[in-house]
């Protein structure tokens, strides 16, 4: 029973979200910041099947704005897998803007976000470590199209389970991602990304994902969606399949600027 369980660990383990996700829902990370004063709730649902481990978590966002160029970030997930079910491990962050895009020269930021190990790896809910992922951002509008891309380094702490201590690796991560405004409300989303795992000799991540946006209320509230799947013959490195659907909900301040919607 012992040893069946470390397996069952060490599979949900490997199918817990990295500190590298970012907000939905794309992974990769938004560039602008929300503006001073502004604070934007995201709501959503995500579902995942990784190998034979299928997870499915509500999942909660909420960005501030402390000042004009910086802003902080809250995530929260509530996650049922493998007959168990609660809260999973919060995420902290902070962003800051770093260069605005000019005619030669994309939109940049920064980022630091730590992962809390709060929730119970035991039972699937968290990864058991913390995690710190430092992350640069930018970004390039052309018209109707914006073009993202993230460079991300996560530093992963080893994890202690049944008294035994399990060996992680650092996460490298980068994507490419594209948003195209097809009417006044409506955007299609698309993304590429590469990652190694954070487990030492298991296969890397090679994924796509496509979605949509659509915005309502003057454009200051969004309803969105994405599916992922792996790149890779069999789907080694994972997703087999991710799915997610969500809201935002923009309250107070000014708008950021630069931002288009």
């Amino acid at each position: 029973m012992a040893r069946l369980a470390f397996v069952l660990a060490v599979f949900v383990l490997a199918a817990a979200p990295r500190a590298a996700r970012a907000t939905p829902p794309l992974v990769t990370g938004e560039v602008p910041t929300v503006g001073k004063g502004r604070f934007h709730w995201f709501t959503g649902f995500q579902y995942q099947e990784q190998g034979a481990v299928g997870r499915q978590a509500p999942l909660t966002d909420f960005l501030y704005g402390i000042t004009r160029l910086q802003e902080l970030k809250l995530s929260a997930p509530f996650v049922t897998t493998g007959g168990h079910q609660g809260f999973g491990d919060v995420t902290l962050g902070a962003k800051t803007m770093v260069l605005q895009e000019a005619d030669a020269a994309p939109m940049t930021s920064a980022s630091f976000e730590a992962k809390l190990p709060n929730a119970d790896e035991s039972k699937g809910l968290g990864s058991g470590s913390t995690e710190y992922d430092f992350r640069l951002r930018s970004q390039k509008t052309l018209g109707r199209l914006q073009t993202y891309a993230n460079l991300a380094y996560t530093r992963v702490g080893d994890v202690v389970f049944a008294g035994a201590t399990q060996r992680r690796s650092d996460v490298l991560f980068a994507s490419l991602a594209h948003e195209t405004r097809l009417a006044k409300k409506w955007a299609v989303l698309s993304e590429l990304l590469y990652a190694n795992s954070p487990l030492p000799g298991q296969p890397n991540q090679l994924s796509a994902s496509l979605g949509f946006k659509f915005f309502y209320h003057q454009g200051r509230e969004s309803i969105f969606g994405s599916v992922a799947k792996s790149l890779r013959e069999g789907n080694v490195g994972g997703p087999r399949v991710r799915f997610y659907w969500g809201l935002r909900f923009i309250f107070g301040g000014e708008p950021q600027k630069d931002r288009i919607d």
